[in-house]
């Protein structure tokens, strides 16, 4: 249903998929699902990590598992269509980029995905989408060197509509950001769609246009010209979930 949705590669160039994902079919048991992305005109991307997991004599510190065989899961990966791949660490940013440094990894073929500098989930005065923003590109500034191409907020549980006015309100600043400042949102982008679908055929055109509607926002929100109030079936919702881990 979200791959068959027409016209979307006008907002979205490529999609993160999960290894089941690469591999499945669509329900006519035949076309391959990575297929179906060529088609419409976006980039299938790869998950290549495999989680984290708590490092042991550490403060809530984490190491991310999936390092072994990892070039042969990637050439497999890349035979089945996968153009890009997405690495997924929990760590301090300025560690990120010093090793990276010392690894003479380009920057230039890198995109940092992090979530944006917000108040905490109990927090009980939340921060305005402008203070958000403000914040989150002070940080980027004091930490991201501009060889880096983009960078693509994650939701981190924010409702849609949040999520879209955030990233419009970052690219609104009238400051120095060297990067494309975008999104990859998973369920900041879906919730609606997911919400009139209903697991019913019959819902499948309702739904798609929820799709579309969330992506051109979030299109405009990443040009800094969106003006707000796309309403959806869940844009208003919180899609927060304490403890959330994938």
């Amino acid at each position: 249903m979200l791959f068959r949705t027409e016209g979307l590669s006008e907002y979205i160039s490529g999609v993160i998929l999960f290894e089941e994902t690469l591999y499945d079919k669509a329900a006519d048991g035949e076309t391959q699902l990575v297929d179906l992305l060529k088609e419409q005109g976006m980039i299938p991307g790869i998950k290549v990590d495999m989680g984290v997991q708590p490092l042991y004599g550490t403060n809530g510190e984490t190491v991310t598992q999936g390092i072994t065989k990892l070039a042969e899961r990637c050439t497999a990966y890349y035979k089945q269509g996968a153009r890009f791949a997405k690495w997924r660490a929990v760590l301090h940013i300025k560690a990120v980029f010093k090793a990276l440094s010392d690894h003479h990894v380009m920057l230039e073929g890198c995109l940092l995905k992090p979530n944006m500098v917000r108040s905490g989930s109990d927090c009980s005065v939340q921060a305005s989408p402008e203070e958000t923003a403000l914040a989150t590109v002070r940080v980027l500034q004091h930490t991201v060197p501009v060889a880096l191409p983009g960078i693509t907020f994650l939701s981190g549980g924010m409702s849609e509509e949040e999520a879209s006015v955030t990233l419009d309100a970052m690219n609104k600043l009238d400051t120095i950001k060297p990067w494309s400042l975008t999104f990859s949102y998973g369920r900041a982008l879906q919730q609606s769609c997911l919400q009139a679908w209903k697991g019913q055929a019959e819902n499948v055109p309702a739904a798609q246009e929820e799709l579309t509607k969330r992506a051109k926002a979030n299109s405009e929100a990443q040009q800094g010209v969106y003006g707000g109030g796309v309403a959806g079936a869940a844009s208003e919702a919180s899609s927060f979930v304490k403890g959330y881990s994938y």
